[in-house]
């Protein structure tokens, strides 16, 4: 029976509220129209296709998600059965938002923090492809939302596919704050840092939270049904379901709004800024900050 506001009984394993499902729609919606948005505007520019392919690997995975909590909401956690539709559909949608996260990783200079993003970027994407593709195979399938499976131990398969879920919602967080490190050299104004700052620290609402919810109370648990059970306590007050979906699209708003002004130069305030310097800095892809000129002549003094 789905489940109402972020609060899903999960009957089989998988988050069926419906509320959740049409945020998933709307998510997509509102992504695919920043991408379009981001295209038609500034395909010229040299950072256009990154941040539309990144906005475009979310929107195709939240409509996906859309479709498989709404309609199979149905996987081998307590037993031997799933939808037939369930891997396929999901590996593809979070497959797609692994791509979204390598097209914005892309954005920032070598470090051994990105390295370290791209290494568990790979490793969540084949756990998950190949833990579905061992479920599609092995597990009894059925073709609508429930089965009549007697209740067993999770299917190994699914739970290869859940830890590369986990990786993945780590390293959503750790390629957001990757890019951030590196667009901050870029930030002219207040305006900018903070923006800067707001795409990763919503995600902590987001991936950060689905991390939160799932891990400490299993980890700090007398044993793994009572964690499961507090997991799914706190998942239902925190409404969960939905409060994650709104953070996401809060951080490709600010992300898209970063993008724009960072990238493709379309801040006001930051044009008097990018006016001083250009000639020195146009090929550095850095950015002077306002007391910059000031120290430079100080430097000359001394």
């Amino acid at each position: 029976m789905a489940g109402f506001l972020g609060c899903s009984s999960q009957p089989e394993g998988v988050d069926d509220d419906a509320i959740g499902a049409a945020l998933n729609y709307a998510c997509s919606l509102a992504l695919f129209g920043v991408a379009l948005r981001i295209y038609r505007r500034h395909r010229s520019q040299p950072f256009a296709l990154a941040v539309t392919l990144t906005e475009l690997g979310m929107s195709l995975g939240y409509l996906l998600g859309g479709v498989v909590h709404g309609t199979f909401p149905n996987r081998a956690s307590d037993d031997n059965c799933a939808s037939r539709f369930f891997y396929p559909l999901f590996s593809v949608s979070y497959l797609s938002m692994i791509g979204s996260c390598v097209a914005w990783l892309s954005l920032a200079g070598p470090s051994r923090p990105k390295k370290l993003a791209e290494a568990t970027l790979l490793a969540s994407s084949l756990f998950i492809a190949g833990g579905a593709a061992a479920c599609q195979a092995t597990v009894e399938l059925y073709p609508g939302r429930t089965d009549d499976c007697p209740p067993a131990r999770q299917a190994s398969c699914d739970r290869a596919m859940m830890f590369g879920e986990g990786l993945f919602y780590f390293v959503w967080c750790l390629c957001w704050l990757v890019v951030a490190r590196d667009l901050h050299r870029r930030c002219l104004t207040r305006k900018q840092r903070v923006l800067n700052f707001l795409a990763p620290a919503a995600l902590l609402l987001g991936p950060g939270q689905i991390l939160l919810v799932c891990l400490l109370p299993v980890v700090f648990a007398p044993s793994v049904s009572v964690g499961m059970e507090r997991s799914m306590a706190l998942y239902c007050a925190l409404r969960t379901g939905v409060t994650y979906i709104l953070a996401v699209l809060a951080c490709h708003l600010f992300t898209a709004r970063v993008s724009e002004r960072l990238l493709f130069g379309q801040d006001p305030e930051a044009r008097g800024f990018r006016q001083v310097g250009s000639d020195e800095e146009s090929g550095g892809g850095g950015c002077r900050h306002a007391g910059s000129d000031e120290e430079s002549e100080d430097e000359m003094q001394l």
